[in-house]
Order: C-alpha cells, then structure tokens, then sequence
C-alpha cells in the first residue's frame, strides 16, 4: 500500500516532459548571457490573468540567427549602460490553443457596456477584473 502511494506521489511530482525546442532554435541565454527579460505568459500578470498552457520557465526560445543577432545589438548598446528586453519569444503550438479557448469564451459574452464584469467568465477579465472585452 505504502509502495502504491509513493509511486503515486512521485507520478503527480515529476514534471511533464517539457515541449521540445525545434530545430533551429536556441535559448537566449545561450547566446547572450544577461539578457533582460519580461516572459508573462509563465505568471498570471498577462491578459489572460493567469499562467498559459504551455510556459513551464521564464525561457526565451529565438532561431539562432534572430539570437545572434539580438546578441549584436546587445554588444552595442552595453556601453551606453542600456540592454534588449525580450517580452515574448517562440510560442509552442499549446499556448495558441489556450489563446483560442480564451477567445472562444469571449465570442459567447453578451456585447456591449451593459455586460457587468461580475457575471462574466473569470477567463473573460483581465488579471484586475475590471477590463474586458466585447465582441461586436
């Protein structure tokens, strides 16, 4: 019983293999050491209000090219004390399908200011609640 429960636990513990990166691309990180960077869609501060299916890290996957190039403009500015920031890199294929549940919920709101954020979908607000959108 004991040995159930513990393979059990350590099923539920073990992460889920993480999505593998195409061919082609690299981690930033890789290429430049110390870049600046804002990956949301990993918390729950992005429009959605919550983390997207998908984002496991805060990870930048760029094609090495566009990296390598980043990785030039970030040699340029750092003499003037100033860095790239990355916001959003590579999206695997679950993230735009969390976009489009999201959107699909929305689709089904009623349209107009009349709708109160209150009696919307929690999917349909944005992290503070107070900002949502109409379909018309």
């Amino acid at each position: 019983m004991i040995a159930r429960i513990l393979i059990i636990w350590l099923a539920l513990m073990i992460p889920a293999a993480a999505d593998p990166v195409p061919e082609g691309f690299v981690e930033i990180r890789d290429i430049i050491p110390d870049p600046v960077m804002d990956i949301r869609y990993v918390t729950d501060h992005n429009f959605l209000g919550t983390p997207v299916d998908g984002y496991r890290a805060s990870r930048c996957y760029l094609t090495k090219e566009a990296a390598t190039a980043l990785a030039g403009v970030q040699t340029d500015f750092k003499p003037f004390g100033f860095s790239i920031k990355l916001y959003d890199c590579y999206r695997p294929q679950r993230v735009v399908g969390h976009f489009v549940r999201w959107a699909k919920i929305l689709m089904t709101l009623p349209p107009g200011p009349g709708a109160e954020p209150a009696d919307q979908p929690a999917a349909a607000q944005n992290a503070h609640g107070k900002t949502w959108l109409s379909i018309l």
